[in-house]
C-alpha cells in the first residue's frame, strides 16, 4: 500500500534547508530491549557526552537551527526544546535514557550520534 508524506510548504519558507527523511521498514521484529540494543544505546550516549564535552546541546548547529525555527513559530525554545535537544539533555545528564525497545534504542542511537556528525 503506497504511503505519502505531506509537508506544509510554509516550512520551506521558514527553513529552505529543511530535510525530511522517511524510512519504511518491512519484516522487522521489534521486541523488548536486549543486550545488543542496550549496548548500542549506551555507546550512543557516551558518544554524545564526548561530542558535547560539557557544552549545552543548544550550541550544536543543528540544534541552534531548530531553536531558530521554533522562535519563528513563536515558541520559546528554552521552554519548548525540539525532541533532539531534549533527548541530548537527558542522555548526557543524570541517569541517561532508558532502554525502551529494540527499534527505539536504534532510533535514539541515530539521534544521539547525529551530534557527533554535525
Amino acid at each position: 500500500m503506497p504511503h505519502s508524506v505531506e509537508i506544509d510548504p510554509r516550512i520551506w519558507e521558514l527553513r529552505p534547508d529543511f530535510v525530511v527523511t522517511v524510512v519504511r521498514a518491512r519484516g522487522l521484529s521489534n521486541g523488548q530491549s536486549d543486550d545488543s540494543s542496550t549496548s548500542v544505546l549506551r555507546r550512543a550516549q557516551q558518544s554524545a557526552r564526548e561530542a558535547l564535552n560539557g557544552a549545552d546541546p543548544a550550541t550544536l548547529p543543528h540544534i541552534a537551527a531548530w531553536r531558530d525555527t521554533y522562535r519563528t513559530f513563536g515558541a520559546k525554545a528554552q521552554r519548548t526544546p525540539c525532541s533532539a535537544e531534549a533527548l541530548l539533555k537527558r542522555a548526557v545528564g543524570g541517569e541517561g535514557l532508558p532502554a525502551i525497545n529494540r527499534l527505539v534504542d536504534l532510533y535514539l542511537d541515530d539521534v544521539l550520534t547525529r551530534s557527533k556528525r554535525k
